[in-house]
């Protein structure tokens, strides 16, 4: 795959997900945390193929939306992102119970922006994946 294709497939990946329609079940639980730290790690997950624990990091709606089994079914067949993949994360902003988060995904000198939509569960951050958003 080309490298453009592969940033678009990640960009995607981490911005766009919670198109599935299914039923999970499983408790989420996630390290606390700012919102900023909640999606460098789950990010982080990401990166490093951790994709059971970049599950975790997601709000209850979303994985009512995709089950554990097909979140890591569906990444590992696209295979660990490449070194060169990198990440920054900013600008965050907490309104009461939500908060977005902007991140920067750049590989092979490409770049493209978003902002990824976080949800106070009890007191921990979770990624909200169907509400974030993709600009170039």
């Amino acid at each position: 795959m080309k490298k453009s294709g592969i940033i678009t497939v990640l960009v995607i990946s981490l911005l766009g997900l919670g198109l599935f329609a299914a039923s999970c079940g499983q408790k989420s639980t996630t390290s606390t945390g700012t919102p900023k730290q909640v999606v460098t790690k789950w990010l982080n997950d990401l990166k490093s193929g951790d994709w059971s624990a970049s599950y975790d990091a997601l709000t209850s709606a979303d994985q009512k939306k995709i089950t554990r089994k097909q979140w890591v079914s569906s990444y590992t067949s696209q295979g660990k992102p490449s070194a060169d993949v990198s990440f920054a994360v900013s600008g965050e902003k907490i309104t009461g119970d939500k908060a977005t988060v902007s991140v920067k995904v750049t590989q092979g000198g490409q770049s493209q922006s978003g902002a990824l939509s976080l949800v106070k569960e009890g007191n921990i951050w979770k990624v909200s994946a169907s509400t974030s958003s993709q600009t170039k």
